[in-house]
């Protein structure tokens, strides 16, 4: 059975929002074991009806039921589209035939997307940056290009008479919560909340962390002014504080002081014995790291790994000799690296085992290395680690502790 809610916003707005629990990797990618919502709104004026973004594909007819207990879709007047990626675009071609009035509003590239992806010919007008879309008279919604947040074609819509701000990807957060607005949870809801957006930030805006300052820039002028935002994905916000000083701060690509986080593959035990060294001897001076284990009894969870490695200080890769190669997970995470994580104010230290050739260590300082990040020291040996590998091992704790 599909699970979602209908829920008042503000007066005049709705939210209908899917609870989708059955997703495991969000993107086919990403494991989310705290599944996700996708927020659709319907905001009413005195004359019109404006429907902002939608569900999944493959859940169109739900959403069309969920739609009719606010409103007929015949009175639908606009429909904006804030990012044409599927999960918010997957019903708007079938929400398109039945609001057959409806005019369609986004920016030129998710036009372009909604009629490549679903042959979807229909009433469309294009939004142009800062533009103020008079919807009737007294209701105005501002459109604002945020490109690459994440993708090339994202705005978000401001209405201003409304003071809410419509987002879509933008401050969105997996899981489900417990109530539709972000100050309506407990504590520790909260703290999981606060993880959840920064893991789907990294995940997702990761790659375009670059252009997230840039983009809040824009909207500098907006942020006094606005009492909710509603994003795609997650709770709703009361305060813009909350999650506009997340992305402050990831955004900045700042670094936890002394955070330390190990990643290490083992097939037979031998880098996990000087990993569990090191974990010793870091552990001494204070730090408690975390510690991700590729091994024949643990797998990480790689869409937490990476959001635990974005705002790290000290990154320790541990990896075997694999076919005279880096072992293929450890490879794996450093792609997701490459692609997910800002190479500034980190240090890295390489930890290899190897049995016949030291290869492995080598050729992961070039990788990482030549994407800009500082690898302070290498600690390679074969077989079992000597002595002297421990003495080594504690020289190098001192330069990252």
């Amino acid at each position: 059975m599909v699970d979602y809610i209908i829920q008042k916003v503000v007066e005049d707005i709705y939210i209908l929002r899917l609870n989708d629990s059955s997703t495991k990797y969000f993107e086919a990618l990403w494991e989310i074991p705290e599944g996700v919502t996708y927020n659709s709104f319907v905001v009413f004026t005195d004359d019109r009806v404006i429907v902002m973004d939608g569900w999944k594909k493959g859940y169109e007819q739900t959403y069309i039921e969920a739609l009719k207990e606010v409103v007929e879709p015949g009175n639908i007047n606009y429909i904006i589209v804030n990012h044409s990626e599927p999960d918010h675009s997957g019903t708007i071609p079938t929400l398109a035939k039945v609001a057959k009035q409806s005019l369609i509003l986004g920016h030129r590239m998710a036009i372009e997307i909604l009629r490549s992806f679903y042959g979807l010919e229909a009433k469309y007008r294009p939004v142009n940056d800062g533009e103020l879309v008079k919807i009737s008279e007294g209701d105005t919604i501002v459109t604002h290009h945020v490109p690459w947040l994440h993708w090339p074609d994202t705005i978000v819509s401001y209405f201003l008479e409304k003071k809410t701000l419509f987002s879509c990807d933008v401050f969105g957060s997996y899981g489900i919560p417990s109530r539709v607005f972000y100050e309506e949870l407990g504590d520790d809801e909260k703290r999981l909340f606060n993880h959840y957006a920064k893991k789907y930030f990294v995940n997702i805006i990761g790659k375009y962390v670059d252009w997230v300052t840039k983009n809040l820039l824009k909207l500098s002028p907006l942020l006094n002014n606005i009492e909710i935002v509603a994003p795609g994905h997650g709770p709703i916000y009361k305060n813009v504080e909350t999650p506009l000083s997340l992305y402050r701060y990831l955004g900045s690509k700042a670094i936890e002081r002394r955070k330390t986080v190990i990643v290490y593959a083992s097939m037979y035990g031998f880098t996990e014995n000087i990993i569990n060294t090191l974990i010793e001897e870091i552990e001494k001076k204070g730090i408690h790291p975390l510690v991700f284990r590729i091994t024949d009894k643990n797998q990480p969870v790689y869409s937490e790994l990476i959001t635990e490695l974005f705002d790290a200080e000290n990154i320790v890769i541990g990896t075997p000799n694999y076919d005279s190669d880096i072992y293929p997970s450890i490879k794996y995470v450093v792609e997701l690296m490459k692609a997910k994580i800002p190479p500034d104010n980190k240090r890295i230290v390489l930890l290899s085992s190897y049995g016949w050739g030291a290869v492995a260590a080598r050729k992961l300082n070039d990788v990482l290395s030549e994407k800009g990040f500082r690898v302070v020291d290498i600690v390679e040996f074969k077989g079992r680690p000597t002595e002297n590998t421990v003495d080594f091992l504690k020289r190098v704790v001192e330069k990252i502790t």
